[in-house]
């Protein structure tokens, strides 16, 4: 079975490619690659121009490859005080609703507690912040719905509803985008970021190796 890796970060998408053998493009139209990731079969999607809905997406690579799993990596924007530019949210709830009531699709605890323990090093080695709480479609979000730890990012949202309503674990990681800059400052911004979400990934599959041997 394979792990789905969206991404929306071209850098961590670059550093996945590197480090995945026996690599091959599948048929479509967005840019998808299988190979073996630490061993592990992955699917690497580059999402960064989205030309279909997550959903069809999804079920699009469940007629390639049996999925146990998808990762998705993106930047999002800080919706409450307490979160700034560079922070690594990981969305434990992914909350949407389309012209009804608030939907809640809940990310898998175990790939959660997985990244975070991945990025206890990161943490000290790059002094940043990985906190856990809610990713939101945006951009206007009822007060009652917002937590401490809140972002944005519609692709995020759109990823976790629909590996919800497939019954498919998630864990969406998203890295808080500074909102502008100079250039120089964004394309430092994209590699930090990209870097960041390739050691999470890398973390949660030698967690998930882990697991593995422990069964």
């Amino acid at each position: 079975m394979a792990i789905a890796i969206i991404s929306t970060l071209q850098y961590s998408l670059d550093l996945l490619k590197e480090h995945t053998s026996q690599s091959q493009e599948l048929p479509g139209r967005l840019p998808v690659i299988r190979g073996k990731f630490q061993g592990e079969e992955v699917i690497l999607v580059d999402f960064s121009r989205p030309e279909s809905k997550v959903d069809q997406l999804l079920k699009h690579l469940l007629e390639q490859a049996e999925i146990s799993r998808v990762v998705f990596l993106g930047c999002g924007d800080a919706c409450s005080e307490h979160l700034r530019p560079g922070d690594l949210v990981l969305g434990g709830e992914a909350i949407t609703w389309e012209g009804g009531p608030a939907q809640t699709a809940q990310a898998d605890r175990r790939m959660v507690d997985l990244c975070l323990g991945a990025l206890e090093k990161a943490r000290e080695d790059w002094g940043i912040r990985v906190l856990v709480g809610r990713v939101f479609p945006g951009p206007v979000i009822p007060d009652d719905l917002k937590t401490d730890i809140s972002c944005v990012d519609a692709v995020a949202a759109s990823v976790g509803e629909a590996c919800s309503s497939l019954n498919l674990p998630f864990v969406l990681l998203c890295i808080i985008h500074p909102g502008g800059g100079t250039q120089a400052a964004m394309e430092l911004f994209r590699r930090e970021s990209g870097t960041k979400a390739f050691w999470a990934v890398k973390g949660l599959f030698e967690g998930i190796k882990e697991q593995q041997r422990e069964i």
